[in-house]
């Protein structure tokens, strides 16, 4: 579980738990603060839930896990322990679609930054936290 194929994005969360996007093998693997290997999930399939080509990792302030998916065009949101919350985008130009999702992140106002690659453009959508 610590070996990695095509690492392609590090996010930590507030309680210093380290989240690696392990590219090739199509997984979101989990460290304690001290490197500990705690858990993994994601699979290589087309369904929601899965990975095609996973580019981007963040993590929301009240836990829940985003990753870019650059083979589906979306984001999908997931809780720590891996089940699909939900997922959003697909494959297009129009706003809320993506080609080539990669980087991801939050800034203090709940906004998700979402590097649209191939659309040449930074998306943004507000994020409601659960309280």
């Amino acid at each position: 579980p610590t070996q990695f194929h095509f690492p392609v994005a590090v996010e930590t969360d507030s309680t210093g738990k380290i989240f690696v996007l392990d590219g090739l093998n199509r997984k979101v693997k989990i460290f304690s603060p001290e490197l500990a290997f705690l858990s993994s999930f994601g699979t290589y399939d087309r369904t929601p839930g899965s990975f095609g080509f996973p580019k981007g990792i963040t993590v929301s302030r009240d836990g829940f896990i985003f990753v870019s998916d650059a083979a589906f065009g979306n984001i999908q949101i997931f809780t720590q322990q891996g089940a699909l919350l939900y997922f959003f985008g697909q494959t297009g130009w129009e706003q809320g679609e993506f080609i080539l999702p990669t980087a991801l992140s939050f800034d203090n106002e709940d906004r998700l930054y979402v590097v649209d690659q191939y659309n040449n453009r930074i998306q943004v959508f507000q994020y409601y936290a659960q309280p």
